[in-house]
Order: structure tokens, then C-alpha cells, then sequence
């Protein structure tokens, strides 16, 4: 089973993030997967976002990050997560997130770089990722230009989840509806709502928009490796699974 299921509509490229037992969670394969797909989908007029039963996304894969061996392995995750951030940030047409759950860590903090976010009202976001000995990088880094220094400190020191109201106010989420909606066919509206400055218009406006954080999320990322082998990660990692299986 892939672990991005794609649809088109209407010349707009749908990708689902398909890991429902493990929460959509970002493993490298799907990190990669979902890289390629974008990559692949310039030519789409657009994309939307979503994912696979009741989380959009559960972030990054604890499991995973726990089963690294060397710096090695984290550098190479992160690298790639860093490849496909640089996806993201520079595709050429409007990106539509649809969450269909709630988001945590990664999976909260990659919808702070799509152009829309429509959700479900019961949606909540979280950014938890201090739990595990480790930090939001692209909340540290972005959070600031959205909502504010202090408002991005409380999001992250107080481990606040958000609620979909909240998250709206915070401008991290765009339009709520109720579960009876069909939110992809929101979504795909969406994008053809977006599509009126043309291609062009999309690659040079986020070249410029990019100057103001791409090279800090980078900057932040690559200390990533090192944080995520440190002895006090890993042991909260293994209580966090032992937890879970337990």
C-alpha cells in the first residue's frame, strides 16, 4: 500500500498521507514519498493536502527516530525532511491543507508553510515535540512571522494545545466546517480561487516570501541530528513507546 494515495481533479493533484496505523506519522518513506509526489506535481494546477482516518498527521515517527543506530541515520531523515520543506516552500501553485484529524508535532508545524488550512471544527493542533527531548523547528522559526514572539514562546514552553477556534485566531488555520462537509471538494475549490496571479506569479512571490525564513528553518533543522541522539532524547523516546505499547 503507498504511503501517499494521489487523485487528480480537475488538473489539481490530491495527496493523501496514507500511514493510518501509525497516525500518518512521517517515516522516512513517507517523508521521501511525499517529496517525489510534490516534486512530480509542478505541473499540477495546484495541490491539496490531507490525510488517512482520524490524524492528519502525528508528526515525525518516534518509533523511527528512536531505532537510530549513528548520527548518520538522523542526518540522513533530516536531511531529506529538509528536502522536502524546499518542496514545499518553492511549488509553483497554491497548496491547500484539508486536515481531516488533528495534527501534532511535524504534521502541526507543516501546515504553517501551505497557502490555506481549511479543517474540521473537532480538529486540534500540538506541539509537543519538548516530550521527547527534542523542539518545533519550523514553529521556532516561522511562528514569529504569524502570530508573534510571545505568542509563538507560549504555543512551544507551555505545550498549549490548540483548539480549531484558537488556531484560527493564531491565523494558523483559515476556514472551519462541520464533519457533514466534504472538504476535500472545499479544498480543490480553493485552489481555483488561488489560481489568479498564474505560475509565474506563484515561483517569484515565494522566492521573496522565502528570504524571510527558509535559510532559518534550515539553520534549525540541521541542529536536529545531533539533538535527536542525545542520551536524554532517546531515553524520553523509549518511555514514550513503552508507554504507547504498554
Amino acid at each position: 500500500m503507498p504511503v501517499v494515495d494521489v487523485e487528480e481533479r480537475d488538473g489539481i493533484h490530491i495527496l493523501r498521507l496514507n500511514r493510518p496505523e501509525r497516525l500518518n506519522a512521517f517515516n522516512l518513506e513517507l517523508v521521501e514519498s511525499l517529496r517525489r509526489y510534490l516534486e512530480r506535481a509542478r505541473s499540477a494546477e495546484g495541490i491539496v493536502l490531507t490525510g488517512t482516518g482520524k490524524a492528519f498527521s502525528a508528526g515525525d515517527d518516534i518509533y523511527e527516530m528512536y531505532s537510530f543506530k549513528t548520527l548518520g541515520d538522523a542526518e540522513n531523515f533530516f536531511q531529506t525532511l529538509k528536502s522536502l520543506i524546499r518542496e514545499v516552500i518553492h511549488y509553483p501553485g497554491p497548496i491547500v491543507a484539508c486536515l481531516n484529524g488533528f495534527a501534532v508535532g511535524g504534521g502541526a508545524e507543516l501546515i504553517l508553510l501551505t497557502d490555506y488550512n481549511i479543517a474540521f471544527r473537532d480538529v486540534w493542533l500540538w506541539y509537543p515535540e519538548y516530550r521527547i527531548g527534542v523542539y518545533p523547528p519550523i514553529l521556532l522559526a516561522i511562528g514569529p512571522l504569524i502570530f508573534g514572539l510571545k505568542e509563538t514562546k507560549k504555543i512551544a514552553f507551555n505545550l498549549e494545545k490548540l483548539d480549531a477556534d484558537r488556531a484560527m485566531k493564531l491565523g494558523i488555520l483559515d476556514k472551519l466546517v462541520d464533519r457533514d462537509k466534504d472538504i476535500i471538494s472545499l479544498g480543490v475549490e480553493s485552489v481555483k480561487n488561488m489560481l489568479g496571479i498564474g505560475r509565474e506569479g506563484y515561483i517569484y512571490s515565494r522566492r521573496i516570501l522565502a528570504m524571510h525564513y527558509e535559510g532559518l528553518i534550515y539553520k534549525v533543522i540541521d541542529t536536529l541530528p545531533d539533538a535527536v541522539m542525545k542520551p536524554r532524547a532517546k531515553e524520553l523516546m523509549r518511555l514514550f513507546i513503552e508507554k504507547k505499547l504498554g
